[in-house]
């Protein structure tokens, strides 16, 4: 009942000041109401240019989940300070943004503080950086971000999917073609979940995508800052006749 109120309260006094607030269920999908919500958004605008907008997005409990400064909120350009949080209030990871690009430090933080990468950025360009274990101990140097991916990579990816790929009958009749485009999640232990056409072309070809795409073997699932997360995937299935 307490996180409740509190929850109410900082949209009360928020919305005196800021312009723009949303709310978001667990999943982050948009919700109607303050009291369901997981999250909630708080946009603060330039009086001047409506479009360099300043970020905050809170946890249920009201406290500050992450910070980030827009020059240009509408293509979701980053400009200045981008700040996330724990949900206890700790702070996980700072790096700075000019026109849209990494230009700064960028760090990060474990759970009790201690820093976890100290990397150093110019115009979106890494220029040095440090990682550590949670002891503070220094370790090898890992990427921030990895995507998930097929095993062996990109080349035998496309091999999989023209080996695969039988191309409608009713389709090279009619000469249909177009690039089909399947979402899908990649699950922390590489197995492919929620497959679906995200961009469509003809009811056949996008039948033979979602085929394919399901035939797949387990992917090399993704990491940010070197913890393995879950991760959406957009991948195109192209159909040309030759």
């Amino acid at each position: 009942m307490k996180s409740t109120i509190l929850f109410v309260f900082s949209i009360a006094v928020l919305n005196t000041f800021a312009q723009d607030t949303s709310y978001f269920d667990s999943n982050w999908n948009k919700s109607e109401s303050a009291i369901n919500a997981s999250f909630y958004r708080v946009l603060f605008r330039d009086h001047v240019d409506t479009n360099r907008v300043h970020e905050f997005t809170y946890y249920k409990t009201g406290k500050l989940k992450s910070e980030k400064q827009f020059s240009n909120y509408k293509d979701k350009k980053l400009d200045g300070n981008d700040l996330w949080y724990d949900a206890n209030g700790q702070l996980r990871g700072e790096r700075k943004y000019k026109n849209g690009k990494i230009d700064g430090v960028f760090k990060t933080y474990w759970k009790d503080g201690k820093v976890k990468r100290h990397d150093l950025f110019k115009n979106d360009t890494l220029i040095q950086g440090s990682c550590y274990d949670s002891k503070g101990k220094k370790v090898d140097y890992y990427d921030y971000f990895i995507a998930a991916s097929f095993p062996d990579g990109k080349a035998a990816l496309m091999k999989f999917l023209v080996n695969e790929l039988r191309y409608p009958e009713t389709a090279i009749t009619y000469n249909v073609e177009g690039k089909v485009f399947i979402r899908f999640v990649v699950e922390k232990n590489g197995s492919i979940t929620q497959i679906e056409v995200n961009r469509s072309v003809d009811e056949e070809l996008d039948a033979e995508a979602l085929r394919i795409v399901k035939k797949m073997p387990k992917w090399i699932p993704g990491r940010i800052d070197g913890e393995i997360v879950r991760m959406t995937f957009d991948l195109p299935v192209n159909f040309k006749l030759i």
